[in-house]
This record gives C-alpha cells, sequence and structure tokens, in this order.
C-alpha cells in the first residue's frame, strides 16, 4: 500500500527543538515503510516541512515517527531535499492546529 502525504500552505509547525510555531521556509520528500500496518506493507512517502527557527533549518515534527510508531525511514526520496517546492493551489483550511496535514491521492493513468 502506498500512502502520499502532503501539507497545507499557510499551516504552522512546532520546532522539534525549541516547540516555536513557524510556517515552512521549504520541504524534503521521504520515504517511510511499515511492515505490517493493517496487514499489509506500506510506503509512506511524505513531503515534510522545514522551518527555520533560532537553533537553524529544522525538519518539523513527524506524527508518524514517535516512539513506537513500527515506521521506519527507508532513505531520501529526492536529492537535492530542502529547497522550496512549489506552492499549493489553495490556502489552508481554518480547521485548527491538529489538522496541518493531508492526504494527497496517488496519481494515475488514464
Amino acid at each position: 500500500m502506498d500512502i502520499s502525504l502532503d501539507f497545507y500552505q499557510g499551516s504552522l509547525f512546532t520546532c522539534t527543538r525549541c516547540g516555536a510555531a513557524q510556517a515552512p521556509c521549504g520541504y524534503e520528500d521521504e520515504l517511510w515503510f511499515h511492515e505490517n500496518f493493517f496487514r499489509y506493507p506500506t510506503y509512506l512517502h511524505a513531503r515534510v516541512p522545514r522551518i527555520e527557527c533560532c537553533q537553524g533549518v529544522v525538519a518539523a515534527e513527524r506524527p508518524w515517527s514517535r516512539a513506537g510508531s513500527k515506521f521506519g525511514r527507508l532513505a531520501q526520496a529526492q536529492e537535492g531535499a530542502g529547497e522550496r517546492g512549489p506552492e499549493l493551489p489553495y490556502p489552508a483550511p481554518d480547521r485548527g492546529a491538529a489538522e496541518r496535514w493531508r492526504w494527497r491521492p496517488p496519481f494515475r493513468d488514464r
């Protein structure tokens, strides 16, 4: 199973070092793997925002990488990660701080 995650333009993310909320200054494509996610081997393709904080540029918190998650990072999905990507064509919804991530449907050939 393949799951793709992205973030909404205008969302604020918490710094993993100092806890400050910041807007992304770029992103990094990451590939994660879980051997038995709902009984299926699963690849998680995530565009992880990078934020500039008092201690430099760091990746935002990844909810799937918490202790006990069983998702493991395979490798960097794209060389040159960290550069600013294209802007999303829609603004962030007004849903509160808990819903910053959105599921991105896979591309299908028709």
